[in-house]
């Protein structure tokens, strides 16, 4: 834990205090806002994004049951299962009450500096909150990029190596690769993480600012453009694109082997790979490159606007993702007759 000067902190202070709140504007933090900007961000943050997430949460446990009773033991199932892992782990940052009360919080002595302004123990509770499930909801985040990669990969090996798919994709197989996607990650989240510091200044008796700090170093400059220019484009772009592109070539491979099957008409043949698994693997592929790639959009078109026209792109984009993590249930009603079987044995059970 890093301590600042009371003169330290009054700088800042005093670099911030021309930015009050006036009547029809508000402080967000460091941001000025109109009056509807700040309902809308407001409504965003503390009540619609949380209500998703819940959501999400509630029908990602029905998604595990559903696996579940269709059987772990299918390599398929497995890279749902370690997908709505790795969305329900992300899905948990939507319900960040810490960060929502360093925006949101009341009676902040300095509602224009983004710091937690209460007193020393619950500031320090509130900084490790944020920071633990942070650290949660994007070590899940990054690890639900990979997974689709895995998935496309799958698929387009059981399509055009059929004979020998079911030797090589295993079970075992399977679920090692499903956990390196989350066990790669842990490095960079980790070494990330290590750099951060608690900065603290008590201002009154009862009122301590804190919060946390990356300090200015080469190492923490060389990172940030690595998380920038290289973590983000292969979270981003890259993997879009790979998934894009495998998808619409399992597509039409599937397309002309069940057009073939068709004219051969022999009932002899024996498939290697299931239509149904893989219309809902590809679709559960085709919502990830779909969303991600429309919030990828949406952030750099909002960097074009200002005003309500950028809060409404930048909330926007923010709530795409845990839409997408919160999908996995749809799909698989909407793909697969067997998972729609089991989601109805299991709402009879409930009932």
């Amino acid at each position: 834990m890093t301590n600042m000067t009371t003169k330290d902190f009054g700088h800042i202070v005093a670099t911030m205090s021309g930015m009050f709140t006036t009547p029809g504007f508000y402080m967000i933090c460091a941001i000025r806002v109109e009056a509807e900007q700040y309902i809308f961000i407001f409504l965003m943050n503390c009540f619609i994004r949380p209500a998703v997430c819940c959501t999400g949460l509630v029908s990602n446990l029905i998604s595990l049951a559903i696996l579940k009773r269709s059987g772990l033991h299918k390599p398929s199932n497995i890279l749902l299962l370690g997908l709505v892992v790795a969305d329900s782990l992300y899905l948990l940052s939507g319900l960040n009450y810490a960060a929502i009360i360093n925006m949101f919080g009341p009676d902040k002595l300095n509602p224009y500096i983004c710091v937690y302004q209460y007193d020393y123990a619950l500031d320090y509770f509130l900084l490790i909150s944020d920071l633990v499930i942070t650290f949660i909801g994007s070590w899940g985040f990054l690890a639900s990029t990979v997974i689709p990669i895995l998935i496309t990969l799958e698929r387009l090996l059981a399509l055009f190596r059929p004979m020998t798919f079911k030797n090589s994709v295993t079970t075992k197989r399977t679920t090692i690769a499903v956990t390196c996607s989350f066990l790669i990650w842990l490095p960079w989240m980790l070494g990330w993480n290590s750099f951060y510091v608690i900065l603290s200044v008590k201002i009154t008796q009862t009122v301590t600012f804190m919060n946390l700090w990356i300090p200015d170093s080469k190492i923490t400059y060389i990172l940030s453009i690595l998380r920038l220019y290289v973590i983000n484009n292969i979270v981003s772009f890259l993997t879009i694109a790979f998934i894009t592109l495998g998808c619409c070539i399992i597509w039409i491979k599937m397309i002309l082997v069940l057009r073939l099957k068709r004219k051969l008409a022999s009932s002899r043949n024996k498939q290697y790979w299931s239509p149904r698994t893989t219309r809902t693997l590809v679709l559960t592929c085709v919502v990830f490159a779909v969303t991600h790639g429309a919030s990828s959009v949406g952030g750099i078109m909002s960097t074009r606007f200002s005003g309500m026209p950028f809060y409404f792109l930048n909330e926007a984009r923010h709530l795409i993702y845990p839409l997408n993590a919160s999908s996995s249930l749809f799909v698989y009603i909407l793909s697969n007759k067997k998972l729609y079987t089991n989601f109805r044995a299991i709402l009879r059970c409930s009932t």
